[in-house]
């Protein structure tokens, strides 16, 4: 029998709260696949698939120097007014968008901690399967 498993790394509504605007989960090849948002981003749309193709081929990209300098666990992009966080996971990137003036390094630790947890967790469950509503489940305690 398959186990189907749906992995939640934040409660969206909880991390929308703490000042980020936009909390989404990229695939590999930056398709969005879920998302929450305060305001939506000041794109088009096709400026928009643009921008999480660009965070997927960066993380990628990122990955070919894990070898020698170690896994990215996360990137930070400070923009005029803005700031971009991208946290690689096994099966994409979480990707964050918050206001320049917001601390970010609370909100990125939490994440980490609950990344390793889930990890924890699934390790007892035989197969995984792809991502679905990955927004809803563990909550960042501020």
């Amino acid at each position: 029998m398959t186990q189907h498993v749906v992995t939640k790394y934040f409660d969206a509504n909880h991390i929308l709260g703490l000042g980020v605007e936009f909390a989404g989960f990229i695939d590999k090849q930056g398709h969005i696949f879920d998302h929450a948002c305060k305001n939506e981003i000041n794109l088009s749309k096709e400026q928009k698939e643009m921008f999480f193709m660009m965070n997927a081929l960066n993380t990628s990209m990122q990955g070919d120097y894990d070898e020698d300098l170690g896994a990215v666990k996360y990137t930070v992009t400070e923009r005029g007014n803005s700031k971009i966080i991208c946290v690689p996971i096994q099966k994409g990137t979480i990707v964050l968008m918050l206001n320049r003036s917001i601390n970010h390094h609370q909100i990125i630790k939490r994440i980490l901690e609950n990344i390793g947890d889930v990890k924890r967790t699934l390790m007892s469950i035989s197969v995984i399967k792809s991502p679905g509503n990955i927004l809803s489940m563990v909550r960042i305690v501020s």
